[in-house]
């Protein structure tokens, strides 16, 4: 598995997973299975492509995940699994497909852009400025 520079938090248990599993409606994609049960709700601070356009500051924990379904009525309608945010609360979710895309809110309206067509390309592409 790609280690992608990132600071690991509390891994996932197979409960959570599970558990997260049955709130969406689908199985997990296995790449985010092994990246949560490894890395967990870990911290970022980088961006996708070194671009400003999609920064990128924590994934969630698993409680963080289901709390996001909750509130998210649509995106569970549709199987759509939000998995991180930005310091702005916009969100990284991964579609039925496990494509990776980037919603953002900003200005009242509500844009959504393919950032990569699966969850590990998009782990590979996490850039990390070094201070």
């Amino acid at each position: 598995m790609f280690h992608p520079p990132i600071e690991p938090a509390v891994p996932f248990t197979e409960t959570q997973l599970d558990l997260i599993e049955q709130a969406l409606g689908r199985p997990l994609p296995k790449e985010y299975r092994e990246f949560a049960s490894v890395y967990g709700g870990a911290f970022v601070g980088g961006s996708i492509d070194g671009k400003a356009e999609f920064p990128i500051l924590t994934f969630f924990g698993a409680k963080a995940v289901l709390l996001r379904l909750d509130i998210h009525d649509d995106l569970k309608a549709d199987g759509v699994l939000p998995v991180a945010d930005c310091e702005m609360g916009n969100l990284y979710v991964i579609d039925r497909q496990n494509a990776v895309h980037y919603i953002n809110y900003y200005g009242g309206q509500t844009t959504a852009r393919r950032v990569a067509d699966a969850f590990d390309d998009m782990l590979k592409r996490i850039v990390v400025e070094e201070e």
